[in-house]
């Protein structure tokens, strides 16, 4: 099954080193997938929505994200 990973702000992004037992691997952090108000909102300001806090695992070697 692949993995969809829907677009996000608000994240980190961290570069891992190789290791024995991994190659290279970028380690995605939490962001929220949506952001609310803006102009035609009652509210003034905007504000991030849909926050997680998940963590996802890419693999740079084969290109395949892991959770």
């Amino acid at each position: 099954m692949k993995m969809l990973l829907v677009p996000r702000c608000g994240h980190t992004l961290t570069a891992v080193a190789p290791t024995n037992a991994h190659g290279p691997r970028l380690i995605l952090f939490g962001g929220a997938t949506a952001i609310e108000g803006g102009g035609s909102s009652r509210v003034p300001g905007i504000r991030l929505a849909g926050v997680t806090n998940s963590v996802h695992s890419y693999d740079v070697l084969t290109r395949k994200w892991f959770r």
